[in-house]
């Protein structure tokens, strides 16, 4: 990697405070999970309007999840769609996760709204599709594989040109590739365990309302290392020299 070009963690909001002590926050996880080292990597706060850096200072972006919602369409999101959409056309290596996710489908053209399927929380099976063998990220992951995940909105429409690589029960859009250079994945390959178990707990309310077995789900939260991996390719992708 070019030292002079930084992983930008593009942070669109921040986990509960009161994880924060022990867990840390959602760009410590990211960081950890690449086996990145902090000083190659710049966080910036866009929900708190922080200045985006021109793109030619990047080696890669990771843009975090959030919790609130793409259809809120608050000042900053409206701002980050036109520099997300300039870092895909730039051949920026670019990862989205959950909410991330649904930004860079966003700005690429594609429909975000509450998931008509429900609300989608705890460990659940990932099913590839054959055309991921196609693919530079995920064409080594098995076709099968469990993640965490955690939203109540969904991509709703793909963007022209993306490729579905991956489904859920619930959501059919999980995994989304745009080109060679750019992923989205509706789960949270940064989230360990307790992490996992802490967000179905925090939202237990919602999750009742909605018909959940809460106590189920968090007993069937399980460790989610092909998910994790994910990160890791990402950056060694993003970061290998030619």
């Amino acid at each position: 990697m070019n030292k002079e070009k930084l992983i930008l963690i593009l942070k669109c909001g921040m986990t509960y405070k009161n994880l924060q002590p022990e867990f840390g926050d959602f760009d410590d996880w990211i960081i950890e999970g690449m086996g990145a080292q902090k000083e190659d990597c710049s966080v910036v706060d866009v929900y708190k309007n922080q200045k985006l850096p021109v793109h030619e200072k990047i080696a890669a972006v990771v843009i975090t999840g959030a919790h609130s919602m793409i259809t809120d369409k608050t000042g900053w999101l409206e701002n980050s769609i036109g520099w997300v959409r300039q870092a895909v056309e730039e051949k920026v290596p670019v990862l989205g996760i959950c909410f991330g996710h649904q930004l860079l489908g966003l700005s690429l053209g594609g429909k975000v709204g509450f998931n008509p399927n429900g609300l989608e929380y705890g460990t659940v099976p990932i099913k590839c599709a054959a055309n991921k063998k196609h693919d530079p990220l995920f064409q080594d992951f098995p076709r099968r594989f469990k993640a965490h995940v955690c939203h109540a909105q969904a991509i709703l429409q793909m963007p022209s040109g993306a490729t579905r690589l991956a489904s859920s029960e619930l959501d059919p859009n999980q995994i989304l590739a745009y080109g060679d250079n750019a992923w989205g994945v509706q789960f949270h390959p940064e989230f360990s365990v307790p992490v996992a178990r802490e967000y179905i707990r925090q939202d237990e309310r919602p999750l009742r309302r909605h018909g959940k077995n809460v106590e189920k789900m968090i007993a069937e939260v399980e460790s989610t290392p092909h998910s994790a991996e994910i990160l890791k390719k990402f950056h060694a992708r993003a970061t290998k020299t030619e």
